[in-house]
């Protein structure tokens, strides 16, 4: 009886080992794979090779000062990954994508307004990396979770300029699609 008590426990232990673990790795996979080395900034882009992941360098990031600043999820794979250092803002929609720096954007005033689509700086507003011509960054706001923005020029649905959308009446009802 002794035994089956002293089996019971070693089992219990090993669940709780093999659980811990499990969720570790778990965990740690939802991080971004960045890493300094030799006074530069790298990170792991998963490719379809052998390897399934190659190493890159963010040309011209300050290992020092640079951090995550937003990151998304879809579903178990990491996504939409906003990072900047003291001189620059970079993006990275996936880890099957490559690291991009935002020509432009201010690293002290950097926001995300939806994942790493849409951004705001004191002097811009960014969609998907690239400046939007004509959208005003002191009145853009999100009107609802990822579908709808609007600024004093315009209303955006998605990623597109609603046509005909008067800004300054429009609003949203019943949540992001009326």
């Amino acid at each position: 009886m002794r035994i089956l008590k002293i089996i019971g426990v070693l089992l219990v232990i090993l669940i709780v080992f093999i659980s811990y673990s499990l969720f570790s790795a778990f965990k740690d996979s939802r991080k971004p794979n960045y890493f300094s080395e030799n006074g530069k900034m790298y990170y792991k882009l998963r490719v379809l090779t052998k390897d399934l992941f190659e190493t890159r360098e963010i040309e011209g990031a300050d290992p020092d000062t640079f951090n995550v600043v937003s990151t998304d999820f879809h579903g178990f794979d990491i996504a939409n990954i906003l990072s900047k250092d003291k001189n620059s803002v970079y993006i990275q929609e996936s880890d099957l994508s490559p690291v991009i720096k935002i020509d432009g954007a201010d690293p002290a005033t950097i926001k995300a307004m939806s994942g790493v689509w849409w951004l705001q700086d004191k002097n811009h507003v960014y969609l998907g990396g690239k400046k939007v011509l004509d959208a005003d960054p002191d009145t853009f706001s999100e009107l609802t979770n990822g579908i709808l923005f609007k600024d004093k020029n315009h209303v955006y649905l998605v990623r597109n300029i609603l046509p005909g959308a008067d800004p300054e009446s429009f609003e949203a009802l019943g949540g992001a699609y009326y």
